[in-house]
């Protein structure tokens, strides 16, 4: 069965310097999203990284609210080996278990070319792309960046997110988002 609604990427940095004050500006983005996709289902698709991508995750698919479809880069006991702390591998595997669907991509990929693909599988399967990015060109292959810079080519509605002071703290940027019908 096909799905009729909204599919939703999202990804940023990992590292956040203040996290709670993008919690409005994650907000915004989710009422912007049901304003231009009204009466329509919402799918959130996150490789749920430490940092943007769990804390747009998990605020998305409860305010909009949304079902989680999780997508590892790497066969899950090889992706754990990206995550800093027991704490950070725990909210992984909670967030997780919240999925209704979880894709896992080639197993033959290795770092970075399987953050690479993963950034392909969002760009080929979702609708818009959600982020909090600071602006910067890429500093390696897989990135934000490098997301941002494939959606931006291919005409892809962004909401981006800023999360330092090249703008507002929390301000929204929004690209060609519009109704899908």
């Amino acid at each position: 069965m096909t799905f009729s609604g909204v599919k939703i990427a999202v990804c940023g940095h990992r590292s956040l310097d203040a996290p709670h004050h993008l919690e409005t500006s994650i907000l915004a983005a989710s009422s912007r999203i049901q304003e231009v996709y009204q009466g329509l289902p919402y799918q959130v698709f996150s490789c749920l990284a430490e940092g943007s991508d769990r804390l747009l995750a998990y605020k998305l698919i409860h305010t909009l609210p949304a079902d989680l479809i999780v997508i590892l880069p790497l066969p899950e006991q090889e992706y754990l080996k990206d995550f800093q702390t027991k704490e950070s591998i725990q909210e992984f595997c909670d967030l997780k278990r919240m999925a209704k669907k979880v894709v896992t991509l080639d197993q033959e990929y290795i770092r970075p070319t399987a953050y690479q693909e993963a950034n392909r599988y969002l760009m080929e399967n979702c609708d818009l792309l959600v982020t909090i990015w600071d602006g910067l060109p890429a500093r390696g292959p897989g990135g934000t960046a490098e997301l941002v810079q494939l959606a931006r080519i291919n005409e892809w509605p962004l909401i981006w997110i800023h999360p330092n002071q090249t703008k507002i703290v929390g301000s929204l940027t929004e690209e060609r988002l519009k109704s899908l019908s």
